[in-house]
């Protein structure tokens, strides 16, 4: 009755095709766990945190930058990214994006766990099925609180030394005027303006030297 109702050669091509099928799905799942991870691999090396999130704002992926630059000590798959981060501008960037499905780029100050200035920037995730469809969000979330500290050091010390040039430019430029006005006909007086001009560009060609310094 088997040889009947399942004769060998549709027996073996049967059994032939689920075994194809078979290996070509153990393919495809190494395919994947490869590809994963990868993708870990390169999360784990990155220096700037990465937070991916669903179309509800909920965090599906966390790399350790993220976990460290937040200190974040649990787990947080699953959580809305407020209560995973306690930070509600990454909230609403991750809501902003889904809504207009364009990158956007914040900079965003914290105070917890330490006081730090980020630059955070969200593109949207679209589906692998539907290209069309946005699946989620993907933030990247760098620490620019050096960058800021430098750049607040520069505008100050520019500030400082733009102050310490124009005084002696502006007492030599007065004193030109001055002497060209007719005080250079006046003996006593001339050589004493003379001097003070002398001495401030003397002054002057000290801060040059110490910016070529610096520089």
């Amino acid at each position: 009755l088997d040889k009947l109702y399942f004769p060998e050669d549709k027996f073996s091509r049967v059994s032939s095709s689920l075994n194809a099928m078979a290996s070509d799905m153990r393919s495809r799942i190494n395919d994947m766990a490869e590809e994963r991870n990868k993708i870990n691999a390169i999360l784990k090396c990155m220096n700037s945190g990465v937070l991916i999130t669903d179309t509800k704002a909920r965090v599906i992926l966390a790399n350790p930058a993220i976990m460290t630059l937040l200190g974040i000590k649990t787990d947080i798959i699953g959580e809305s990214v407020i209560v995973a981060t306690r930070v509600a501008e990454l909230q609403d960037l991750s809501s902003k994006v889904i809504e207009s499905e364009e990158e956007i780029s914040e900079e965003i100050d914290i105070i917890h766990p330490n006081r730090l200035s980020l630059m955070a920037t969200a593109v949207p995730l679209y589906s692998y099925e539907v290209r069309e469809r946005i699946s989620g969000v993907v933030l990247s979330i760098h620490d620019i609180t050096r960058i800021k500290k430098l750049e607040d050091m520069r505008k100050s010390f520019v500030a400082s030394v733009s102050h310490e040039i124009k005084t002696p430019i502006t007492a030599i430029k007065g004193f030109a005027e001055t002497l060209l006005d007719g005080a250079i006909e006046d003996r006593d007086n001339a050589v004493r303006f003379l001097e003070t001009i002398k001495a401030h560009s003397e002054r002057l060609n000290s801060l040059v030297e110490d910016l070529l310094t610096l520089s």
